[in-house]
């Protein structure tokens, strides 16, 4: 019998509810699936009461993705998991992807209108339970190194805090990508694609969509997901492709285009994010211009000088001027985007990040000794790449 490649304790993800399945698709559902088929014993589901759904035996750790409490709850759930902690020895685990415990995202759950008809004061008890919660699980794990800064300075500086960056399941996505013809020949498909946000986080971006859309007629502009209500007021109506945003694995379609955008406001809220919108347009075959936070970590990776594997922009005139750049010289724009397809097939798959998820869980069981290969590894500080790797970024 083949030993497993990736050997961990057994693992239960329990999610609060489906409010998360955006999160355990990326964060649990993908990696944990990867992890199975190499025999790492995981689980995964949401449940409205935590502590009653049944833990299946062998558990060692049990993830809470992005997981909150009921105000007035706490000393219930205290209760619970402090018996699971003792009669069982379990490790609990808060995963995040975003800041849920500082003012900053009741700010933005205001300013998106994402907070569902609450008000200020019940979206601050939402952000204390979540602060309450992840303070007392015996380990984060967190995507980015802004955020796990964050956590770490909310955790007072206790250990615990680990780094496990956002990996894409190539194989899952590129199975929801289809051939993507053009309407016209020498047609241009601009596109963005995600969820609700601020109604002025695109704005630089849309500006510069506008007058390319005045300047070019060839250039149609693709949707995917949330749009903003003001979004006619920049771009022509006629010249904009709408696509529902689909089921998680599913909404690769709606991403192959000729050049990706992936605009992120230079907010305290939005630098702990992950620059993981780079890697779906990458494999769906895009070039990509990103905001300089999160993003230039991966358009410009690994710091090495010359090696540019899309455009940043941040102002109306910079992202006016990337895509311009994009449009007028087709031959950097494929460049780029095999670039950039190459860096996240070597470095931000689950292929090549599942070894750190079974090294972190077995380092917080422990069932090995801390090493720098887990605790505070970014992208920029380490990587998985060799030097065949960097050289097949420079031909």
């Amino acid at each position: 019998m083949t030993e497993p490649k990736y050997p961990a304790p057994g693992t239960f993800a329990l999610a609060e509810s489906a409010d998360t399945v955006g999160h355990l698709w990326w964060r649990i559902a993908r990696p944990y699936s990867y992890l199975a088929k190499q025999g790492h014993p995981t689980f995964y589901g949401y449940h409205e009461a935590m502590d009653r759904i049944p833990i299946p035996d062998g558990t060692q750790i049990i993830v809470l993705p992005n997981a909150g409490v009921t105000p007035g709850y706490e000393s219930h759930m205290a209760r619970w998991m402090t018996t699971q902690r003792r009669i069982h020895g379990r490790k609990f685990i808060y995963d995040t992807d975003d800041d849920w415990f500082t003012g900053d995202w009741v700010d933005w759950m205001v300013d998106s209108q994402m907070g569902a008809g609450k008000t200020r004061g019940e979206l601050e008890e939402i952000r204390a339970a979540h602060h309450w919660l992840m303070t007392f699980c015996d380990a984060v794990t967190v995507s980015t190194g802004d955020l796990g800064d964050l956590v770490y300075h909310l955790r007072g500086g206790a250990d615990g805090t680990y780094i496990i960056e956002n990996a894409i399941d190539a194989e899952a996505f590129t199975d929801g990508v289809a051939h993507f013809p053009h309407r016209s020949e020498g047609e241009i498909v601009i596109g963005w694609a995600g969820g609700q946000r601020r109604q002025t986080d695109l704005v630089p971006m849309l500006k510069a969509w506008g007058k390319i859309a005045e300047r070019h007629e060839f250039v149609t502009f693709s949707m995917a997901g949330w749009m903003p209500e003001d979004y006619f007021s920049y771009v022509p109506e006629g010249r904009t492709v709408l696509w529902n945003w689909t089921l998680p694995g599913k909404h690769g379609r709606g991403m192959q285009v000729d050049i990706g955008c992936c605009p992120v406001p230079r907010t305290r809220f939005d630098q702990n994010k992950s620059p993981i919108k780079a890697y779906e347009f990458a494999l769906a075959g895009a070039a990509v211009i990103g905001s300089s936070i999160p993003y230039g970590s991966v358009l410009e990776p690994w710091g090495i000088q010359g090696t540019v594997c899309g455009y940043m922009a941040d102002t109306a005139d910079e992202w006016e001027d990337a895509i311009e750049a994009y449009i007028q010289n087709p031959q950097m724009r494929r460049k780029h985007a095999e670039r950039l397809r190459y860096v996240v097939d070597h470095q931000h798959t689950l292929h090549t990040q599942a070894r750190k998820w079974a090294r972190t869980y077995r380092t917080i069981a422990g069932m090995e000794s801390q090493d720098d290969d887990v605790q505070g590894e970014t992208t920029l500080q380490r990587g998985d790449r060799s030097a065949d790797d960097n050289a097949g970024m420079r031909a």
